[in-house]
């Protein structure tokens, strides 16, 4: 569970950033410090990944459609194991981009454009998991 808050403050905190609001070097050098710790290395990155896939279908199981060509009825398979390990090796890409914005905003239009064709949108059950809408 540790691990889980972690990522969802980290992953509201990378949005932050990213978003209209200006990110300073010292918040960028936080969020790469807490990522660095909550992604640690290892088989713990797999572990890492297991478990947030893990909850993510639990509290959205109707996304697991959208994981049928890494078989996401079944994270324990080779194939989604290899998948989340992908997923998270490029959140520390971004991760790692945040202090130099041109190269990040490409690499974020690439991933967008990848999962545009797999229809990973804003709309998709997965984004309020991630971007949970805010509190009026």
């Amino acid at each position: 569970m540790k691990s889980l808050i972690a990522l969802v403050c980290l992953v509201a905190a990378v949005d932050y950033c990213l978003a209209d609001h200006v990110c300073g070097p010292l918040q960028r050098l936080k969020v790469k410090r807490q990522w660095a710790e909550a992604y640690g290395s290892g088989s713990g990155r797999e572990d890492f990944g297991h478990y947030i896939w893990a909850h993510v279908f639990q509290h959205a199981p109707a996304a697991r459609d959208l994981f049928q060509r890494v078989r996401g009825d079944n994270i324990h398979t080779p194939e989604f194991r290899a998948h989340a390990t992908r997923v998270l090796g490029g959140l520390d890409m971004c991760i790692a981009l945040l202090d130099d914005e041109p190269v990040l905003n490409t690499q974020l239009a690439h991933l967008a454009k990848q999962h545009k064709s797999r229809a990973v949108t804003a709309n998709s059950p997965l984004f309020p998991l991630f971007f949970p809408p805010p509190n009026i």
